[in-house]
């Protein structure tokens, strides 16, 4: 289990690796709430919201995106999502 201080730091690591010229992040945290990253894509006002669970980077429904280790593969799927591209469905 991922405890909510590492769940926002990897959550953290993963917004360093969107450009901030494409992307806007926003980590939302609080207590009793599971930290969650949303990304939102600048050119086309597309959003994602990520977590952490079990080691993974996560979105809705649960689908594991990328390990926690790697968060450049998860910021590959997160960018091919947001923009519409093949990219979002590649297995990592």
């Amino acid at each position: 289990m991922t405890s909510a201080l590492s769940a926002r730091a990897v959550l953290e690591h993963l917004a360093a690796h969107l450009g901030p010229q494409d992307y806007a992040t926003v980590l939302v945290s609080g207590d009793g709430c599971a930290p969650c990253l949303t990304v939102t894509s600048r050119p086309t006002q597309m959003s994602l919201n990520v977590f952490v669970a079990e080691g993974w980077y996560c979105t809705a429904p649960p689908f594991q995106i990328a390990h926690t280790s790697n968060p450049a593969a998860a910021a590959r799927h997160i960018a091919g999502t947001l923009s519409g591209t093949a990219a979002a469905s590649l297995a990592f």
